[in-house]
């Protein structure tokens, strides 16, 4: 068989012509791209990239031209109107045409990467520093200071905050989870550093390095009760512990649901023990408002055995202040008495006290709802159940009280 060979010329000139119908299209595309950028306004794009005009009639009928520039650095676009310097400056006329508008994109490209360039670096603690000065002395920024000393500023606190990468932000969440930290703490610490970024982008500070922040998910709705025997080893600690005022601090939050800081912010004047009450501060409460809560007989008793210790606060600090007794000393007691790691030694306090109280059948929602400070029913719904089952208990004493031994037979199922 005679085997013929054919140049590919067919096969090149298809090409070829495919090539110039497909070049021309994306020249076509350019061409459009670099032409009117909008036609109802009259923007069109010059032959100097970055620079366009607008074209419109004054009322007159005269045609004006404007020229403007458009670039973009450091994630941030510039779009404004073309000048001239006249005579060097600083007066400044606009630019007639695409290249004296061009001149000007040029210049203003330099002036924002000079600026750039001059401005100082700040480092999250510099920042911190800025964002903090308008923040002391409001209420909940102690707590917020001592996450930023404790955890943020302690491990990126040296850092340019402009050159913050998603690395960063993993490698803080890992440091924090090697901590043992608690998933709601450790979201409270990303979202702290969060905050400040995204409040220095918006001052000018820095620039916002838009980070990806992949918060821990838990479950914020979980209820913590100690068991009996939990209990009974949680008593026992605070009775071997060798600071009695500061197990007394845990007895009291046991006996009495307050929260952490609302309790270490306690002052003898608040203390009426004859009435049994206790007042919280609305510069210390959650809600911001000022609330009573009755105290049981053994808490009055405690605060009655409690020895005067020259201070306005019943659990002082060394500089004149109060005490953060449940985060210095929570964890410590927490493994004393054996509790889960997961167990949290403030706010579990505080549930077990709920749930008990819930269980109990005793004390309705509501009347709960007013112990714990809860601003609506809704937030003391998950101790509803409880109730419920303290409901069933005590519809079980019915068999036991109106039917002594006889037998209640089942309804006949219908047919």
């Amino acid at each position: 068989m005679t085997h013929f060979f054919f140049p590919p010329i067919f096969a090149l000139k298809v090409g070829f012509l495919v090539g110039i119908k497909w070049g021309g299209v994306v020249m076509a595309a350019k061409k459009e791209r670099r032409g009117w950028r909008n036609e109802k306004k009259g923007q069109k794009w010059t032959k100097f990239p970055g620079v366009y005009v607008v074209e419109r009639k004054s009322k007159t009928g005269r045609e004006i031209k404007r020229y403007y520039i458009v670039f973009k650095r450091n994630g941030k676009v510039y779009d404004e109107a073309a000048k001239v310097l006249i005579d060097g400056g600083p007066d400044k006329r606009p630019a007639e045409n695409a290249r004296e508008a061009s001149d000007w994109l040029s210049r203003r490209i330099n002036e924002v990467e000079n600026a750039k360039d001059s401005m100082p670096q700040l480092t999250v603690a510099q920042l911190w520093e800025k964002w903090s000065a308008g923040k002391k002395g409001t209420r909940g920024f102690p707590s917020i200071d001592s996450r930023y000393r404790m955890h943020v500023g302690r491990f990126l606190g040296a850092k340019v905050a402009e050159e913050l990468c998603n690395f960063d932000v993993t490698r803080f969440r890992h440091d924090l989870e090697q901590l043992e930290l608690s998933p709601s703490s450790v979201k409270s610490c990303m979202s702290l550093l969060a905050q400040l970024l995204r409040w220095g982008g918006e001052q000018g500070l820095i620039q916002d390095p838009a980070l990806r922040f992949d918060y821990p998910r838990f479950d914020n709705k979980r209820t913590e009760c100690m068991t009996p025997e939990q209990l009974t080893r949680f008593w026992q600690a605070l009775n071997e512990w060798h600071d009695q005022h500061v197990a007394d601090y845990f007895r009291i939050m046991l006996l009495t649901g307050i929260r952490r800081r609302a309790l270490a912010a306690v002052r003898w004047e608040d203390l009426d023990l004859n009435r049994g009450f206790l007042a919280l501060r609305a510069q210390t409460a959650k809600s911001g408002k000022a609330k009573s809560v009755p105290l049981p007989a053994a808490a009055v008793r405690i605060f009655e055995a409690m020895p005067d210790n020259g201070s306005v606060y019943v659990w002082p600090d060394s500089v004149g202040g109060f005490q953060d007794v449940g985060g210095v000393y929570g964890p410590r007691i927490r493994a004393a008495a054996g509790l889960p790691r997961d167990f949290r030694p403030c706010h579990g306090l505080r549930h077990t006290f709920a749930s008990m109280l819930a269980s109990s059948g005793k004390v309705d929602l509501f009347t709960l709802q007013q112990m714990l400070t809860h601003a609506t029913p809704a937030m003391t719904q998950r101790y509803a159940h409880l109730a419920d089952d303290a409901l069933r208990r005590a519809a079980a004493v019915a068999d036991e009280v109106l039917t002594p031994g006889q037998e209640v037979p089942a309804l006949a199922s219908a047919e």
